[in-house]
């Protein structure tokens, strides 16, 4: 009886447990399971991975569609990154810059299908740099130099570590060493205009400060302090030393073509047009020179004015410019002294015969394309005559119009025909009136012109 009580109850736990395992089957087979990101049908990446930079500081979120990469102090340079993407699945914008997708505070990358469904299915990732360490300013063996306006870099590039991820300065301060004089630049964090922003390619890991926004920046050695978004302020162990570049002219003269007097002034604008770097000349049609003792300059280089001697003679000249320590080629420019003023349709310039220093040089102009030309008057009703030198008899006429050409806006063009002859010519401008009758005649141009 007890060996047949005792089988019983083994019977009993037996079958419990049979219901228990089954019990634990059915619920698990029945209970909901969590949907996988990358199967949800929407194009996403699958991995990412950066060179020198570690895995486990690349941390891709499917849920929040973020990618955070944590920055070394410094940014591997030429970065490289291998991206994996669910399949049938790219990038909607070709490939990955990834030299310079960490200037920015974040970048959208955005992850579409290849299969074109209709509505357009797109996975919106950004990705985000985070920095390891606070903004510091390495230190460097010499001072670092900056030319002013070189026409090549218009940025001043600090070297720095922890620069992707962090934010950057709100300010940046200038201190002239011999004179104290302080220069502030505000960096104007905008998305779309900032003052300071972090450099890419070959300038990887250097804070760009953007220099002509500092139009009074003088040669000299500066401070330089900047203060981040904390008031924090980081201050450089060396002083930058500012150098003048090469001049460079934005505006002189004969764009607006005066006739000028004994006694007249000339003002040209530019960059690095400072005192005691400059001398001027002027060259008269015997290609004799004649230095202008009377000069005044800009204090930021940005102008200077030649006052013409009253000795002068009347006649034509060029005016050049000579820059001392021959950073710059000599600039040279045409002008005319004389007591009168230009005459109605008087042409006193021609494209072709800007920048250079001989006076009886012919301008040459080339048939089948439009050229600029300088006139005293010109309401838009117009054409341009030429006479053959030597040939009085004959005459072509060449289409003009009002036309904008590099610096002459809203000035007249010259379109010399095909049919034009090679050779050498005078040219006038006429005044044509609603029928195309010529109503007024110009002076002929005062040089030869040679087309070709």
């Amino acid at each position: 009886m007890r060996t047949t009580f005792v089988m019983e109850k083994i019977c009993i736990y037996i079958a419990h447990l049979v219901c228990t395992v089954l019990v634990c089957v059915l619920f698990s087979t029945c209970k909901t399971s969590e949907i996988n990101p990358l199967h949800d049908g929407l194009p996403r990446i699958e991995s990412i991975k950066l060179s020198g930079i570690p895995e486990e500081d690349v941390v891709l979120d499917q849920n929040k569609l973020l990618i955070v990469v944590k920055v070394p102090s410094l940014l591997p340079e030429n970065l490289t990154g291998e991206v994996k993407y669910t399949p049938k699945a790219k990038l909607k914008y070709g490939e990955i810059d990834w030299n310079s997708i960490f200037m920015y505070d974040s970048f959208d990358l955005n992850v579409v299908s290849t299969m074109g469904e209709s509505p357009f299915l797109i996975s919106r990732y950004k990705l985000m740099a985070v920095a390891k360490g606070e903004i510091i300013i390495e230190n460097t063996a010499d001072p670092i130099e900056y030319v002013l306006f070189n026409g090549q870099d218009s940025e001043i590039y600090i070297p720095v570590k922890n620069l992707y991820g962090n934010p950057l300065p709100i300010q940046i301060k200038f201190i002239e060493v011999q004179t104290g004089n302080l220069l502030v630049l505000n960096a104007e964090m905008s998305e779309y205009e900032r003052q300071v922003y972090r450099g890419t390619g070959r300038y990887v890991n250097h804070l760009a400060i953007n220099a002509w926004a500092l139009p009074h920046l003088l040669p000299g050695a500066y401070h330089v302090e900047l203060t981040m978004n904390d008031n924090s302020v980081l201050k450089m162990a060396k002083p930058i030393i500012v150098k003048s570049g090469p001049m460079t002219l934005i505006q002189w003269p004969m764009i607006a073509g005066p006739t000028v007097k004994p006694g007249d002034t000339l003002r040209i604008k530019g960059h690095n047009l400072l005192e005691h770097t400059i001398d001027v000349e002027l060259i008269d049609s015997l290609d004799r020179s004649f230095a202008i003792q009377e000069l005044e300059f800009g204090k930021y280089g940005e102008f200077m004015n030649v006052i013409i001697p009253q000795e002068i003679k009347f006649g034509p000249y060029a005016v050049r410019l000579i820059q001392k320590n021959n950073l710059a080629r000599p600039f040279c420019f045409g002008t005319k002294v004389s007591d009168r003023q230009h005459e109605p349709l008087e042409i006193f310039r021609l494209l072709e015969s800007e920048g250079t220093c001989e006076v009886n040089r012919k301008p040459v102009l080339s048939r089948g394309a439009w050229l600029g030309v300088s006139v005293n008057y010109f309401d838009g009703k117009g054409r341009f005559k030429l006479v053959p030198v030597g040939d009085v008899s004959k005459s072509y006429i060449a289409e003009a119009i009002i036309f904008s050409h590099r610096n002459f806006e809203g000035e007249p063009a010259i379109f010399i025909p095909q049919a034009v002859p090679p050779g050498f010519y005078r040219i006038t401008l006429q005044s044509l009136d609603g029928n195309k009758e010529v109503t007024q005649e110009g002076p002929p141009f005062w040089k030869v012109v040679e087309i070709q």
